[in-house]
């Protein structure tokens, strides 16, 4: 046992030396955001970025609306403002026009329904929300638009209201949400409509899809709960970006291709954690825009980061799986609830996967049994006797027969 030990301290001295990343961080920093903001809307036609409103400090808004030329990496500022300034509001792009939804000015939730026409090159509001609300989700379905979800005097929506644009006119969806949802992610993926995450009464983990003819299912489960986060579809992958939980403001990012039914994996962390960002592709690119780094009053950032999907992301389809045993880390870390370790074991065989603490004595035993593929182990801070385990750093150690890995996770209390 003390040689065991011996070996143990040596493994978890190597770990705190050269920390658990490996490879290099793959969100790049681009030019910074004219204008400090959270909680915007955000919107591309072609490769130009439209960031709406949003507000630096509570919840007065502002009417601004800046352009992120993604090809070239520069802003433009000075664009027409919107008629009603709105933060935590929803966008999207139809038809070479921008339309906007909901959010809130200070206390007043905004109805008014605002379209941008780049050949006009102004804002003019066009209809009004049947239902005001903010930390609403709007995508683009055929040729329509749903309204789904939010938030009004501490009421979360479980309604979709859906905006005809060509007719102006507005109808509800029969169907209500399984969960009502605000600051939830919404993606149309293979003609079915997803929403992940949000919250109610806490921030979810949960997300459900919309099958035409037959209603609203839950699907499942993320890696974790998430709420105030950013989110885009590239080629059936749905990207779900920062945000916040019971862990705090995030700089995790979770992915699933759902198109090929896969399942979620963890994407590479940003460089700066942030909620209430904007998130949308452009050009095989992710960029996550803005946001809120910290839950002291305004403290909003500018900060631009972009992730390329096409190189830095490699797909299943067109990469080799792990010849070894892998464990690509804990998410959340820091943590103080639950955090997911993902491993992947290359061939079916016996592992053990245990929590050691700082003198290498095992505290939880997580998983002991034999699988084959990727497996993700939630660990929630107890012993193995269903204890609150202290604040501190814990290692959780990986091993076969023939291979031993150990990642360093922070539990906070």
């Amino acid at each position: 046992m003390q040689k065991l030990h011996r070996q143990l301290w040596v493994i978890i001295f190597a770990v705190s030396l050269v920390g658990i990343v490996k490879g290099q961080i793959q969100w790049q920093y681009r030019n910074p955001m004219p204008t400090a903001r959270q909680g915007m809307a955000v919107a591309a036609l072609g490769d130009s970025i439209y960031v709406i409103g949003g507000t630096q400090a509570g919840h007065n808004a502002l009417n601004v609306v800046e352009m992120f030329q993604a090809s070239s990496n520069t802003w433009i500022s000075g664009l027409p403002p919107i008629n009603f300034a709105r933060t935590n509001s929803a966008a999207v792009a139809f038809q070479g026009k921008l339309y906007l939804f909901g959010g809130r000015n200070h206390n007043n939730i905004i109805s008014a329904v605002e379209m941008y026409d780049p050949g006009s090159n102004q804002w003019v509001v066009v209809s009004q929300l049947p239902t005001p609300r903010e930390g609403l989700s709007a995508v683009v379905v055929d040729s329509v638009i749903w309204v789904i979800g939010g938030a009004s005097a501490q009421v979360n929506y479980d309604i979709v209201e859906i905006y005809d644009p060509q007719n102006n006119s507005w109808s509800t969806l029969p169907e209500h949400l399984l969960v009502p949802r605000v600051a939830s992610v919404a993606a149309v993926i293979n003609n079915m409509i997803y929403v992940f995450g949000g919250f109610y009464f806490g921030p979810l983990d949960s997300y459900e899809r919309y099958v035409p003819g037959q209603g609203w299912e839950m699907v499942g489960s993320m890696l974790y709960s998430c709420g105030s986060s950013g989110g885009d579809v590239y080629n059936g992958q749905i990207w779900i970006v920062g945000g916040e939980n019971s862990s705090g403001i995030l700089d995790n990012v979770q992915y699933n291709d759902i198109l090929h039914q896969g399942n979620w994996e963890n994407g590479p962390p940003l460089q700066t954690p942030r909620k209430n960002l904007a998130v949308v592709q452009v050009e095989n690119t992710l960029y996550a825009i803005g946001g809120k780094t910290t839950n002291h009053m305004g403290d909003a950032t500018n900060v631009v980061e972009a992730l390329d999907l096409l190189t830095d992301i490699t797909s299943p389809e067109n990469t080799n799986l792990p010849r070894q045993l892998l464990v690509k880390g804990a998410y959340p870390n820091p943590f103080n609830g639950t955090t997911t370790i993902e491993i992947y074991q290359p061939h079916a065989g016996a592992i053990q996967i245990e929590v050691l603490n700082i003198l290498g004595q095992r505290v939880r035993q997580l998983y002991h049994g034999i699988f084959q593929g990727w497996k993700h182990i939630r660990f929630d801070g107890l012993d193995d006797n269903g204890n609150h385990l202290p604040s501190g750093i814990y290692f959780v150690y990986v091993h076969t027969a023939a291979e031993q890995e150990m990642i360093k996770i922070n539990y906070i209390k």
